[in-house]
């Protein structure tokens, strides 16, 4: 990384090569593609990769993660900061505390949840989501303040 904590574009298209011919692993690729796989697995055992429910094309696959990130915003709602837990040995006040997973916010579950589909369609297609996930932020290393978009 250059010096000025960014990627170069020399370190970009290096970067884009080895992703590209797959010959980069990634720091943690091995975990990674664990958790893909263990997401894939619970989804199949569950039913959600069933033929006969009709819900495996692309559209339906990707309604389910819209359902979980319209689940975040409803989790972030009410609450003014949903992942400021104070400390991360602080337990979630009882407003923020997953019922499912009570070490944890709401909000963080959620996000767990819009992780989780990401990785079991990623698995179930073949898609290369970690090299993706590296290619594109070093891409977006590259780009100009707010993507080039005016706000407001």
């Amino acid at each position: 990384m250059s010096m000025r904590g960014r990627v170069t574009l020399d370190e970009l298209k290096w970067l884009s090569d080895r992703v590209a011919d797959q010959s980069y692993v990634v720091v943690g690729e091995p975990r990674f593609l664990a958790l893909m796989a263990w997401a894939n697995k619970n989804a199949r055992t569950h039913g959600f990769w069933d033929e006969d429910h009709g819900n495996h094309t692309n559209i339906a696959k990707l309604g389910l993660h819209h359902a979980e990130v319209s689940e975040v915003v409803e989790a972030c709602r009410f609450v003014e900061n949903p992942l400021d837990l104070g400390s991360m040995s602080a337990p979630p006040r009882d407003a923020e505390r997953s019922e499912k997973i009570p070490e944890f916010t709401q909000t963080e579950e959620e996000l767990a949840d819009t992780v989780i589909r990401a990785m079991d369609f990623a698995q179930e297609r073949k898609c290369r989501l970690l090299a993706a996930i590296v290619a594109k932020l070093a891409f977006n290393e590259t780009r100009e303040h707010m993507h080039g978009k005016k706000v407001g």
